[in-house]
């Protein structure tokens, strides 16, 4: 019996501790959201002031999606483990790529493809715009003409490109000529496309292709009275650039040179 009481007494006691224990829970976890809401409505109060009003975000500037350049098998780790990670990686990109392709397609940011085209992450209509674009940049970065540089590069080549007129001598004059009997090749190595703002809308939609430029081009600079400094028109030589482009969907803009980029050693 007594066994008994006291078992009944460290029950209640139990539960009386229980309680007090459990709704000291719940008043500390309502602090906390208290002062977590606080904390929220302060930070939301310190951007808004710290941000213009017209502030765009779509206005803003996109990281680097992670394209890939192709690596040979040559250079791949050696033994048999680094050609299967070699193979992986490959295999991985290819896919991504054919992903990324597809989805361009259906959110518009690219004309409807053909079968093969999905397949090998080809577009003849985006090589042609490519290579259209590649040649006015460089034409018009050889005059110096910012205004047709604007409409076909990001406001990263763009700035870039600007630096590079200004710091060539007011006297001389560059002329840059494409071969006309030959337009080259513009190749997709590695397509992107990305939901900006996880809104599964068309309009979030941007995307961006590393592409392989294989052109034969002429360069020549002259000084003053027309003297040839360096250079020469007709010898046309072959040239080989990797440049990303990029497309938004809530851009006006259509494809654009984002940035030149070098190949890995």
């Amino acid at each position: 019996m007594i066994s008994l009481r006291l078992a009944r007494v460290g029950l209640r006691a139990g539960a009386g501790i229980g309680a007090r224990r459990g709704a000291a829970t719940i008043s500390q976890a309502q602090k906390k959201r208290e002062e977590d809401a606080k904390q929220l409505a302060s930070l939301e109060r310190m951007a808004s002031s710290e941000l213009p009003k017209d502030f765009d975000i779509k206005s803003q500037q996109l990281m680097i999606l992670d394209l890939k350049f192709p690596t040979p098998l040559s250079k791949s780790a050696p033994g048999l483990q680094g050609k299967v990670a070699w193979a992986k990686e490959t295999v991985q990109d290819k896919l991504t790529s054919i992903w990324s392709f597809r989805k361009a397609y259906k959110v518009g940011l690219i004309p409807k493809p053909s079968i093969l085209e999905r397949l090998t992450v080809s577009s003849k209509q985006l090589s042609s715009h490519a290579l259209a674009t590649y040649k006015s940049m460089n034409s018009s970065f050889a005059r110096g003409d910012i205004k047709s540089l604007s409409r076909v590069c990001s406001e990263e080549q763009l700035k870039k490109l600007k630096e590079r007129i200004k710091a060539r001598p007011k006297d001389q004059t560059v002329v840059w000529q494409g071969d006309e009997g030959d337009n080259g090749e513009a190749k997709i190595l590695s397509f992107r496309t990305v939901d900006a703002w996880n809104s599964k809308k068309p309009e979030d939609h941007c995307a961006q292709v590393l592409l392989r430029f294989d052109t034969k081009q002429s360069v020549a600079i002259y000084g003053p009275k027309g003297k040839l400094l360096s250079g020469d028109l007709k010898k046309i030589v072959p040239v080989r650039e990797y440049i990303i482009m990029e497309k938004k969907m809530w851009d006006d803009n259509d494809w654009t040179l984002r940035k030149s980029v070098d190949p890995p050693e």
